[in-house]
């Protein structure tokens, strides 16, 4: 009797594969078995049939990369899709791909590729970036419009000379959109190396360099400034209040014509102005973003994705708490029309070409220039007492007018009650000029004067400040109506 010892036999493997030439009638015979097999081809090696337990069978194929490195596997694809000819000649394909040290995957990319127009392969770099919603909004716009020749172009065909005659045609008024289309451009075609649609050396806009000069841009500075300021404030009290005064009652009436704009527009304009902010952080602001018990508020959703914190102002307050009476949203400026797809409000466009043909602007007003207004007066005429001293008033340094608007700073986010108190006095500086320079009109002598707390007193009644600018005091903390306010809000 033979003798075998068990350990030995334990160790023994009986593999389940096997293998011949793959052909149809053989894919068709195979069967399956209780665990996954392999038929392997005697023909071109490394071809094979997966056979699975479930009974699904796939084609592949396998080989070393350059015939001498780390195995590396294929699979086609089921034998249901594929006939064994077809699966032969891909697998024939692939194995001499590896062999030659490519994946045969990014060729087959680039070749699907190939056919991309230059649209695509804006589609295709916005995926893989993070982009805000207007971004890929304006990205689309300037494909659809600037860059319209060549949109629907294979970007394979593109040429580096027509990029330089086309971005020279838009001299004389269209060279900003040139210019924001030549970077859309740019990253198009960056696109393209990555997908190794084209080679490095290929890339048109590379051959552009030193060849063509971009277009030189001023600087967009807002007109909201000099005489032009008072103007439009003037006009936005004028526009933003809901009574007149009548003269033979000396009292305040129901205003009676149409005129008036938008109250929830008017409130979101006014705060844009007294903080600077930028107009989506505005936007997209919640109650709960509302600190009633510190008085505080966050701007969370910013463009720096780093959270701003500010103190409350009477007028902030004041602006809050009008908008609270008729609060029906979870966003503190809910959308305006009843067709709006947006939860929050949308850029008030027209309300602001309202108020500019209102002033005689020279073009219409901006969201964007409010905030370049905040900062000229932050920067240039807004001063304040500091450290006790009731004796020399001080302008708002250049670093802390960057807190306030959020720009980069070189600071650790997240504010002491001193430094917030601070803040806050510079932000009340800043209202109290804005307020300063609206004329009024004396109802008794008709001279024109200047007041504190015009904002205060003609939208929401709040004649606390309402008194000849100069004459008004400048505390460290909030008032005690203010505080009232925000209790008031808290409880509701």
């Amino acid at each position: 009797m033979t003798k075998i010892r068990t350990d030995a036999l334990a160790k023994t493997r009986i593999s389940p594969n096997e293998s011949g030439v793959i052909s149809q009638q053989t894919v068709d015979r195979l069967k399956k078995k209780q665990v996954r097999w392999f038929y392997r081809d005697t023909k071109l090696l490394g071809f094979f049939v997966q056979n699975n337990p479930s009974g699904t069978k796939k084609y592949g194929y396998e080989t070393r990369w350059l015939g001498r490195g780390k195995q590396k596997r294929k699979m086609i694809g089921s034998t249901e899709m594929y006939s064994a000819k077809e699966a032969r000649d891909i697998a024939t394909d692939g194995i001499r791909l590896i062999k030659q040290g490519i994946d045969p995957d990014a060729e087959k990319e680039k070749a699907l590729r190939a056919n991309d127009t230059l649209s695509d392969m804006l589609e295709d770099y916005m995926k893989r970036k993070t982009l805000a919603t207007k971004t890929k909004k304006d990205y689309r716009n300037l494909m659809k419009n600037t860059l319209g020749i060549f949109s629907n172009r294979l970007i394979t065909t593109i040429k580096h000379q027509e990029i330089s005659d086309w971005y020279l045609s838009h001299s004389g008024g269209k060279e900003v959109a040139a210019n924001r289309a030549l970077s859309v451009l740019t990253n198009c075609f960056q696109s393209a190396v990555f997908r190794e649609v084209i080679e490095p050396t290929d890339n048109p806009i590379l051959k552009l360099a030193g060849n063509i000069s971009k277009y030189k841009e001023e600087p967009r500075e807002t007109i909201l400034k000099d005489e032009l300021l008072p103007k439009f404030l003037n006009s936005f009290v004028d526009l933003g209040k809901r009574w007149d005064w009548d003269k033979e009652l000396n009292k305040r009436v129901a205003r009676k014509d149409n005129k008036c704009i938008n109250e929830t527009i008017r409130d979101w304009i006014l705060f844009k102005l007294i903080t600077g902010c930028r107009s989506k952080e505005l936007k997209v602001m919640k109650w709960k973003d509302v600190d009633y018990k510190k008085a505080l508020i966050t701007f969370r959703e910013t463009k720096s994705s780093v959270p701003l914190t500010l103190p409350l102002t009477r007028l902030m307050i004041l602006i809050l708490h009008n908008l609270h009476q008729s609060r029906s949203s979870d966003y503190i400026f809910p959308p305006q029309s009843s067709q709006s797809q947006s939860e929050h409000l949308n850029d008030p466009k027209r309300v602001f070409a309202k108020v500019s043909k209102h002033s005689n602007m020279p073009r219409t007003i901006t969201p964007h220039d409010l905030r370049h207004t905040f900062m000229n007066v932050a920067e240039f005429h807004a001063t304040y007492y500091r450290d006790g001293n009731s004796e020399v008033r001080h302008h708002i340094p250049q670093h802390d007018i960057k807190v306030l608007v959020n720009h980069k700073v070189d600071l650790q986010r997240g504010y002491s009650g001193t430094d917030l108190n601070h803040m806050r006095k510079q932000l009340e500086a800043i209202s109290s000029y804005l307020n300063s320079i609206i004329p009024v009109q004396d109802f008794g002598t008709g001279k024109t004067t200047h007041f504190s707390g015009i904002f205060e007193y003609v939208f929401y009644g709040d004649d606390e400040n309402f008194i000849p600018y100069g004459d008004a005091q400048e505390t460290e903390t909030l008032d005690k109506d203010s505080i009232k306010l925000l209790k008031e809000m808290k409880d509701n």
